[in-house]
Parts: structure tokens; C-alpha cells; sequence
């Protein structure tokens, strides 16, 4: 459903002009700004381990979850995709003449596509806006390429055209074979409501738990030194050593988010790489 507002939006093959270019925001999601729980994060990952500071301080939910969203901004930002859903408000794509007469391809920057609220066209000669019908953008089944294509209903194109004195892509097509910003498209992207995938979700938690077992394994410094005497040839050396008592928990966990990070990069972007 459209963001609410004063701004109309047409009936399929009757665009309307509208009053304004700025795009409402839809109310936000029924999602947890989060992915992932203290809750969750402690049954799948840290089961069995002691989160307890030598003076028996306990770490909080509180500092768990600020641990998973730190992990879930990382994950997104190497992936290059948003992971909890956003509303991207008037992204920008160029006329091409080629690509838009191949059923007005476009590559929208952030994927998955969740929904589409408004796409606009600004003509160059006027400054007017026209929104297209929502029902004439089609991507595929999940978003995930992020390729829009303009679609036509059934003689919803001549409505379209003729509507407006067959001045709207005739102008387009006749003046240039390239026009910057003449579309203006308004959308939401990631992963709606518990849609994450779980391959997704295991390495934000995995990447949660490697830095929550070095902040607990820091706790540990100040009092978990151990101090040594090292002699020979009558000269004494004192050497303190300091005990890191996750260290191979970190290490294991390290190596399992490496490979399954690199996977996901390879699919997720791969998938961006689109030929029109």
C-alpha cells in the first residue's frame, strides 16, 4: 500500500501530475530494528558459556544487542545490501535510450527489492512530475537482482500517452539519447519481517559472539595475569603472561565467519551484476 499523503496516485493508465515531488515515508515496518536477540544470540552461540567477569559482573542483554547490531552493520556494509528493511526515499536513474525501449530496464542500488511506492518522471521541458502506476514495475520473484522493468496493463499505454497529448516519451525519445535523473523512484529494500535468510543471520550472530567473548575475555586482564620468573646463568627475568580464555572458541568462530561471509559476498554480489 502507498505511503499516506496528499499525493495522488493514479489509477493504472491514468497518470496524474503531481503537486509536489517529495515522497511521504511509509510507516515503518512491524520488525525489530534488530535481526537477531540477546535472547537468540545466547540459546544458538554462547550456550554453555560463561559470560561473567572476574569481579561477577554478568554482561547485559543491553551490551549483547549493541554487539548484534554492530554485527549486522559490518554484514551489511561488506555485502553491499541492506539487511533490515529501509525506505529509500527518490532514488535517481538516467534515460537511456537503449535500455529504456528494452522495457525501461533500470538497476536500482539497493537490493532486495521489498516494495515499490512511487516512480516518477521529471520532463526536462517543464519540470512537471508524472507518476507511472506501481502496477506497471515488475522485478523478480524475491527482488534480489534489483532490475525494474516497465510493463504496460493492457492498453494502459495509449491511455497513458494519449492522456497527455502524446507528449511524454515522444519528447524523450526525439530530444536525446541520454538524459540524467529523469526518474525518480521511491522504495523499500531488505528483508521484510523474520525473512532473513539464515545464512544471513548466522554470520551476524557469528560476528556478534567473536566480539562479545573478546570484550569478556578483556575483562580478564587486570586479574588473570600470570607472572613467572625465568632464571639462567644466576640472572632472573620476571615475565607476566596474560591469559586470553576464549582464544580458540575466538579462533574457531573466526574462521567460520570468513568462509560463510565469503560466500554470501560471492552471491550477493554476484547478483548485482547485471547485463541489460
Amino acid at each position: 500500500m502507498p505511503p499516506q499523503g496528499n499525493l495522488p496516485y493514479p489509477s493504472p493508465g491514468i497518470p496524474a501530475v503531481a503537486p509536489t515531488t517529495e515522497i511521504p515515508a511509509p510507516k515503518p515496518n512491524v520488525q525489530n530494528s534488530s535481526i537477531l536477540t540477546a535472547k537468540d544470540v545466547k540459546s544458538r552461540f554462547l550456550y554453555g558459556i560463561n559470560l561473567k567477569a572476574p569481579n561477577g559482573d554478568i554482561m547485559s542483554d543491553d551490551a549483547i544487542q549493541y554487539h548484534i547490531d554492530a554485527a549486522t552493520s559490518d554484514v551489511e556494509t561488506f555485502l553491499q545490501i541492506p539487511i533490515r528493511s529501509r525506505y529509500f526515499a527518490e532514488e535517481r536513474a538516467d534515460y537511456v535510450r537503449g535500455e529504456y525501449s528494452n522495457w525501461g530496464y533500470f538497476k536500482l542500488k539497493n537490493t532486495p527489492i521489498i516494495q515499490f511506492y512511487a516512480f516518477q518522471v521529471i520532463y526536462p521541458d517543464t519540470g512537471s512530475v508524472v507518476n507511472l502506476p506501481l502496477e506497471w514495475l515488475q522485478t523478480d520473484a524475491v527482488g534480489e537482482s534489483g532490475v525494474v522493468n516497465i510493463i504496460p496493463g493492457v492498453n494502459s499505454m495509449a491511455n497513458f500517452i494519449i492522456g497527455y497529448g502524446n507528449s511524454i516519451l515522444p519528447l524523450v525519445f526525439s530530444t536525446a539519447d541520454f538524459l540524467p535523473d529523469l526518474f525518480k523512484i521511491s522504495y523499500s529494500a531488505g528483508f521484510p519481517a523474520n525473512k532473513c535468510p539464515e545464512a544471513i543471520t548466522r554470520v551476524i550472530g557469528i560476528k556478534a559472539v567473536i566480539d562479545i567473548l573478546i570484550q569478556v575475555s578483556n575483562s580478564f586482564l587486570p586479574t588473570g595475569a600470570i607472572e613467572q620468573q625465568i632464571g639462567m646463568d644466576g640472572n632472573f627475568e620476571r615475565t607476566t603472561t596474560i591469559p586470553f580464555i576464549y582464544e580458540k572458541q575466538i579462533e574457531l568462530y573466526r574462521k567460520q565467519y570468513a568462509e560463510e561471509i565469503s560466500q554470501l559476498r560471492s552471491r550477493y554480489n554476484g547478483i548485482k551484476m547485471v547485463v541489460a
